[in-house]
């Protein structure tokens, strides 16, 4: 049986974290994105766009990224 390092552990654990928090962000992401869409048909253009920023915002907090 193959010894493993104790760090090669610890960052596995974190890389599976991540991941477990990435598919969460995804989740959300789709049911902004079914939202988004159920709302093309009945509200104005305006309306969408604020929502679609609203959402691209979402994804940028949730990746970290600042703007």
């Amino acid at each position: 049986m193959p010894i493993v390092s104790h760090e090669m552990i610890e960052d596995y654990d974190e890389l599976e974290r991540e991941v477990d928090s990435l598919k969460t962000v995804m989740a959300v992401v789709s049911g902004d994105l079914r939202r988004l869409a159920s709302e093309l048909h009945t509200e104005d253009s305006d309306v969408v766009y604020d929502n679609l920023l609203d959402y691209a915002r979402h994804l940028e907090n949730a990746a970290g990224i600042r703007r």
